[in-house]
């Protein structure tokens, strides 16, 4: 996904967000099922909101580098 596409979009799939943290996709399912990831369902899809998913990086990121 071209970077510029992903910094305007406004909802992510699965699929997207799994590309953005260079995780797979399991672990962006985990993160569902556990509740850890932001995600609003869309008819039977799961989509992660973009700002959201942003905090949530932002919270992950500031948790980790607290941590050392």
């Amino acid at each position: 996904m071209p970077q510029d596409m992903a910094a305007s979009a406004l909802l992510y799939t699965r699929e997207q967000a799994a590309a953005l943290t260079q995780v797979s996709l399991p672990t962006i399912d985990k993160w569902i099922r556990y509740d850890e990831l932001p995600i609003i369902r869309v008819g039977r899809y799961y989509r992660i909101p973009a700002d959201k998913f942003k905090a949530w990086l932002d919270q992950k990121t500031s948790t980790y580098e607290g941590e050392t």
